[in-house]
């Protein structure tokens, strides 16, 4: 699995041991283990299991993690150190400290992709970017009508004017306080 610039990304519900690998066999770039979004909470225990159980340097996978301010963030950490992870994603990535705790847990070679969905996390990114563990942004994007636009800037959904999509909107979140 390329780990410098993989062009698409599998994700794959951790709650769903039985589609590891059948993801990795998928032929995407890189196939990411989601204990975040895809996790039902009273699943999360469950899910984290299966995939330390699954791991094995043979099919490396990236992991995402649940946010740094969840109560499972520091169960995932756990997971650090174990073979098989190609990388870590840190979603909602805002503080340079999350980055740090997660490099001391899998270590500061292994790839962390940060994903930038606030505007705390934009206004943050150059810091954050300045860490020496720190591989690659993954910014979710400002479209109209998007999710982030609506969280991060108090505005609703028609809120969000057309020209605000893309750039635009990116610029709006940055400059948002």
């Amino acid at each position: 699995m390329p780990l410098l610039s993989p062009r698409s990304y599998l994700f794959v519900p951790g709650s769903r041991p039985d589609r590891f690998a059948k993801a990795c066999a998928a032929g995407a770039d890189a196939v990411v283990i989601d204990l975040e979004d895809s996790v039902a909470a009273a699943g999360k225990a469950t899910a984290r299991a299966a995939i330390a159980t699954w791991l094995a340097p043979a099919q490396s996978v990236y992991v995402r993690v649940n946010v740094a301010n969840s109560e499972f963030f520091r169960d995932d950490l756990k997971l650090g150190g174990k073979p098989g992870i190609a990388g870590v994603l840190l979603p909602k990535a805002e503080r340079i400290e999350d980055i740090h705790i997660v490099a001391e847990h899998f270590g500061a070679a292994v790839p962390l992709l940060l994903q930038i969905e606030t505007a705390q996390g934009f206004r943050n990114a150059p810091a954050m970017a300045g860490a020496k563990c720190y591989h690659r942004y993954k910014f979710a994007r400002a479209r109209a009508g998007g999710y982030i636009a609506s969280q991060a800037s108090g505005f609703r959904r028609k809120d969000v004017h057309p020209s605000q999509a893309g750039a635009g909107g990116e610029r709006m979140l940055c400059s948002h306080r």
